[in-house]
């Protein structure tokens, strides 16, 4: 199975936490728990096995400096090649 991959950037050192959530919102997993990164583009990639093939949330969240960013976006997971998924 292919890596489903999320980037972000980040202007300075943060702390970074992302989770990913099914459709009704549930949160599923963790992927990176209140880590400190560098700034700079970042990429996390993870093997979505045992998920169900379809539109997931991912909740990015950052910290620095005592403001806090939150961004909530969909990304879908699928055994399609990447050129098939930006044709539609």
């Amino acid at each position: 199975m292919k890596p489903s991959g999320i980037e972000f950037d980040l202007p300075g050192e943060a702390r970074v936490t992302l989770a990913l959530f099914d459709p009704e919102g549930r949160e599923l997993a963790t992927l990176i728990d209140g880590q400190l990164f560098g700034p700079g583009t970042h990429a996390v990639d993870f093997i979505a096995r045992g998920y169900t093939n379809g539109v997931y949330l991912y909740r990015l969240s950052i910290e620095n400096g005592g403001e806090r960013f939150v961004d909530t976006r969909r990304i879908v997971l699928g055994t399609q090649s990447e050129e098939t998924k930006q044709s539609r």
